[in-house]
């Protein structure tokens, strides 16, 4: 697998993460356009998978801890405060729904 497309699904993992551990933290902000990330996110990454076999589930497990760790302090850092998520199930990122 290309370096470019790597960087890629890590960057939309990050990004997806982000906003749903901001969405977890923070339920008196949650809004349209966080959901619309979120799907969007989800959608790239399914996208880029179906292009390339090689980022797999096993692909994204390997490197989930490095990235929650990214997103967790990215999100922090918008919020201006810290969360109380300290993980993030397969569920929770790529399954459960996310509606205001």
């Amino acid at each position: 697998m290309s370096q470019a497309e790597k960087k890629k699904i890590e960057s939309f993992l990050r990004l997806l993460m982000m906003h749903i551990i901001k969405w977890l933290s923070q339920i008196e902000k949650r809004s349209r356009s966080w959901e619309i990330t979120i799907s969007n996110a989800r959608n790239e990454i399914v996208r880029l998978q179906s292009r390339k076999p090689s980022l797999t589930k096993y692909f994204i497990l390997k490197i989930w801890n490095r990235i929650f760790a990214k997103s967790k302090k990215e999100a922090e850092q918008e919020m201006k405060a810290e969360t109380k998520v300290d993980k993030l199930t397969w569920k929770q990122v790529f399954e459960d729904d996310y509606e205001k």
